[in-house]
């Protein structure tokens, strides 16, 4: 979020099976904070904003123009998280040496998209993150072509890590 803040949910916690996985995510966040992606967001969103009011865009009936600059976002989107992605491979094999378990929690979600097939392509095209089976392959191409292996033990979790303060009875 603006101002550097990052939460981490009960949801994401309890969706996690490793300490890997968890840093994975937590190190793509932080992989927006240092590519200040929060603040362009913003920005650009003020832009837009500031340009479209001036020109009357977006008013009832005039639809195209804003269609075609969230298709732009999109792009745009995707370009940040293949950033943050890249970040968080260069903290995770600094952290483990090796990227084995850093994907459970893409693998898992990826089980749980619908494949359209040859339909794939468009549907992603509409989203602001890659798809997960896109995000796997490019993450795990980039971690053997610089040298780090795929596996690797997982680090368990703390204990009582679902808790604000780490001391709930679970």
């Amino acid at each position: 979020m603006a101002g550097s803040y990052m939460f981490i949910t009960e949801g994401l916690l309890t969706a996690v099976d490793s300490e890997n996985e968890l840093a994975f995510v937590i190190a793509h966040e932080l992989g927006h904070l240092q590519n200040k992606d929060p603040l362009t967001a913003m920005g650009r969103s003020l832009v837009w904003l500031t340009i479209s009011g001036l020109l009357g865009i977006g008013q009832q009936g005039n639809s195209v123009v804003p269609s075609a600059f969230n298709v732009a976002e999109l792009n745009y989107s995707r370009e940040q998280e293949t950033a943050a992605d890249d970040y968080a491979i260069a903290l995770i094999t600094q952290r483990y040496a090796h990227g084995g378990h850093s994907l459970d929690f893409f693998k898992r979600a990826q089980q749980e998209e619908l494949d359209l097939g040859a339909l794939n392509q468009v549907a992603e095209w509409q989203h602001t993150h890659p798809l997960s089976s896109k995000r796997i392959e490019r993450i795990e191409t980039a971690l053997t072509d610089d040298g780090w292996a795929l596996t690797g033990e997982a680090t368990l979790l703390p204990n009582n890590i679902a808790c604000p303060n780490f001391t709930c009875d679970l």
